[in-house]
């Protein structure tokens, strides 16, 4: 299991705390194959952000697919930052652009991956991206753990949604 934890300068209010763990999977230790799950957690200027990336085990190069996404997913996360009027539906169209930059020259086809991200404003509140299945937890101060799935209950799906609310001492998980 590969974790870590990562706390955030504080601007007046309690930094935030991110962290994540990877498992690999029975497939992964049969084949002896490495995990192939990405993740990152950064605060910058504007807020924080978290991203996370699951490869898709069955493709040679899912690890490469889910480390790209969650990169794209920051620089989405920054972009947004300086133009938080642009919903989430766009952010989630960018970070799969740069997604495609990031894998190439692989076929993205080999590099499948899901990608999540979560990212704060202090005007703006939070917005949240996701493609693939998956889901994002989230806590602010003492309030109840929110949750965020981009699965419908289908096959894979693009959803987003913008949440507006105060973003002083949130904890993304």
């Amino acid at each position: 299991m590969k974790s870590a934890t990562k706390h955030g300068r504080s601007t007046g209010a309690a930094a935030p705390e991110f962290f994540g763990a990877s498992v690999r999977g029975p497939m992964h230790k049969r084949n002896g194959r490495p995990c192939e799950d990405a993740w990152k957690g950064r605060v910058f200027a504007f807020g924080s952000a978290i991203s996370i990336g699951d490869g898709m085990g069955s493709k040679p190069c899912a690890a490469r697919g889910a480390r790209s996404a969650c990169a794209s997913a920051m620089r989405a996360a920054r972009f947004w930052a300086g133009a938080p009027a642009v919903g989430s539906d766009w952010v989630s169209r960018w970070i799969e652009a740069q997604w495609r930059f990031a894998v190439a020259p692989h076929d993205p086809q080999h590099c499948a991956t899901t990608c999540h991200v979560v990212a704060t404003h202090p005007q703006a509140g939070l917005i949240y991206a996701g493609i693939g299945d998956g889901m994002v937890l989230f806590q602010e101060r003492n309030q109840p753990v929110r949750c965020l799935s981009a699965r419908d209950g289908g096959d894979f799906s693009v959803a987003s949604a913008t949440v507006r609310e105060g973003t002083t001492g949130i904890r993304v998980a």
